[in-house]
């Protein structure tokens, strides 16, 4: 069966991202993969299949700071955006979808900063119109018009990629080797590691590090899913401030 997406599908994938990236009213709660996961997971008719794809990526991005000094190091949300639909397309395991979803994560960043660079325009249009008084002309310059072109760069080429992308994914994964298949699956399985040890360092707490290896020790051992770990995870925390003392013993 040839992996497809509807040109609807792609449209609603590449408004998502622009809605994660949006920033309106100062809010960025879509900008998180977990919760970017449901409305692409509802457009792609696979909530489930979404969240587990998000919930791995989420991981793996879970220390890392993107937007440091105004400059976009990573965009999280163009990351998901465009695997989440190629993979449900595509029938890809989340292991082997990590494998193409940082590559446009790093690459995202670039969208950010030509965003940047139009926008300066309307700054200088804003202080001609500031000159005049008119005030109108200054909120458009400074709401609608950089919304309409943050629109047009996000929504764009996420749109292209995922109505494009999942017939050369497909046939990429067809002709991969199954020893190079089961390589990036091994080193998408660890990239979610690899955030929880970024978070590790900037927390910075090595008085912490027990907690971390009871849970890994604990969740292996007794077998318990995400759910159930997760549940234990805010129990303990919840103990731990209130018999430790967390803000006097973080200083």
């Amino acid at each position: 069966m040839e992996a497809s997406v509807t040109v609807m599908q792609a449209l609603l994938a590449g408004l998502s991202y622009y809605l994660g990236t949006a920033l309106l009213g100062y809010t960025n709660m879509l900008y998180n993969p977990l919760v970017i996961a449901l409305p692409l997971g509802l457009v792609m008719g696979d909530v489930p299949q979404a969240m587990i794809i998000g919930a791995y990526l989420q991981m793996v991005y879970i220390g890392v700071v993107s937007g440091l000094g105004g400059v976009a190091t990573v965009d999280k949300p163009l990351a998901t955006a465009i695997t989440i639909p190629i993979a449900i397309a595509t029938g890809m395991k989340p292991e082997l979808a990590m494998a193409i979803a940082l590559p446009f994560g790093i690459l995202g960043a670039n969208i950010s900063h030509l965003e940047k660079l139009i926008f300066t325009y309307f700054v200088h249009k804003a202080d001609k119109y500031a000159e005049d008084a008119n005030t109108g002309a200054i909120v458009r310059c400074s709401t609608i018009y950089p919304q309409l072109v943050k629109l047009v760069l996000r929504t764009t080429p996420v749109a292209l990629i995922v109505y494009l992308g999942p017939s050369m994914v497909q046939s990429v994964l067809d002709a991969m080797p199954e020893a190079l298949m089961h390589g990036l699956q091994v080193a998408g399985g660890l990239l979610p590691a690899m955030g929880f040890g970024i978070t590790l360092k900037v927390i910075g707490r090595k008085d912490l590090l027990y907690y971390f290896f009871a849970g890994f020790f604990f969740l292996k051992y007794f077998q318990l899913d995400i759910m159930a770990a997760a549940i234990f995870g805010t129990i303990l925390a919840f103990m731990h401030i209130n018999f430790v003392g967390g803000a006097e013993h973080g200083n």
